[in-house]
């Protein structure tokens, strides 16, 4: 039992690096079953996740545009399809918004 918390301590431990080096609103799971989901209305994605563009998303600061904006530290933008405009998201994020809703962004390979 003395390794199963050990074990657990270090993950905690790892996890909380992974969040930092992600920024403060690294919390919500890489793959939420809602992150990608089709909505409308804008509290229908609950949690840290909000409706942007017709997807639940992790409510993030916003890339691309007529600004131009980039994405903070390790995030990439993740484009919506049809726009100029996108989601900052991490790596693990972009995988599981193409594999759920590819036809909702550009640059899903």
């Amino acid at each position: 039992m003395l390794v199963l918390v050990a074990c657990s301590e270090e993950h905690e431990r790892a996890d909380a690096s992974v969040d930092a080096a992600r920024g403060s609103d690294a919390s919500t799971t890489e793959c939420d079953e809602m992150l990608g989901a089709a909505c409308e209305d804008p509290s229908a994605c609950g949690g840290e996740l909000q409706c942007e563009s017709g997807r639940c998303m992790v409510g993030r600061a916003g890339c691309g545009g007529f600004a131009g904006a980039l994405c903070e530290g390790a995030l990439e933008c993740l484009y919506f399809t049809s726009a100029d405009y996108g989601a900052c998201v991490t790596s693990a994020e972009r995988e599981c918004l193409c594999a759920r809703a590819r036809a909702s962004f550009s640059g899903c390979e």
